[in-house]
């Protein structure tokens, strides 16, 4: 995704046999490479630990709540509270923790910084 053109990885048995840029619309070779750094299709990346430990950290946030909306007898957002973590639940099974998760990053991960922390204040 960072590059102008795609790269096909041919391999032979298990190992890299050819790594080769290619002409999306003919499918030709363009350039044979040595290498090529492979970044992660998703931005946040989890571990089975720190899945375990945010979904911990979100069910423990979702009971604190539910419990508030009970008590003022908001049992239909309550009841739809329930079905969201639900729902999260199933994603970070369905997909290992990788897609959909920018809403909940504080819970994966505690210390976050923003794209404009990279640069300098003065």
């Amino acid at each position: 995704m960072t590059e102008d053109c795609p790269y096909r990885i041919e391999f032979w048995d298990d190992e890299i046999d050819t790594i080769r840029s290619f002409d999306v619309e003919s499918q030709r070779s363009i350039e044979q490479v040595e290498e090529l750094k492979i970044y992660p299709a998703a931005e946040i990346v989890l571990s089975k630990e720190r899945i375990v430990a945010g979904i911990l950290r979100v069910e423990k946030d979702r009971d604190l709540c539910v419990a508030k909306l009970k008590e003022e007898k908001k049992l239909d957002e309550a009841r739809r509270l329930k079905e969201i973590v639900e729902e999260l639940k199933d994603k970070m099974e369905l997909y290992n923790g990788s897609m959909g998760l920018e809403s909940y990053v504080s819970y994966f991960y505690e210390d976050t910084v923003s794209f404009f922390d990279y640069f300098d204040k003065d």
